[in-house]
């Protein structure tokens, strides 16, 4: 039997969930929750084989470092004397947004370390 990494990102909340299994009912019954429901929670890419997984790494760091580098430019430290609410706002954006690729980097590691 083939195991494949699927990986899903919550519409509502924009968390990735990635986790190896035979197929995507297996996939989603696992993960359980909001997982499980399609609609809400629907595949991010093509499911790829374990073997295959340093490519799909590869490609989460990129998104991370773009992520990071965002929530870099979103700064306003040293910009100006004040801030606005406006750019806070997007400077909490751009960091959460980093947090979930980071999260996501951590997790496709600890996967394909324990699948190996």
């Amino acid at each position: 039997m083939t195991t494949m990494l699927y990986t899903f990102r919550h519409q509502g909340s924009g968390e990735f969930a990635d986790i190896v299994a035979p197929n995507e009912s297996a996939a989603r019954l696992w993960l359980g929750g909001d997982w499980i429901l399609a609609e809400l929670a629907p595949l991010l890419a093509h499911p790829c084989k374990v073997s295959d997984m340093e490519k799909i790494i590869k490609q989460a760091q990129d998104e991370e470092r773009t992520a990071h580098a965002a929530a870099v430019a979103a700064n306003p430290t040293g910009k100006a004397p004040f801030t606005t609410q406006d750019a806070l706002q997007r400077l909490n954006d751009a960091e959460e947004t980093h947090r979930k690729t980071q999260a996501r980097v951590h997790a496709l590691i600890k996967i394909s370390t324990m699948a190996e």
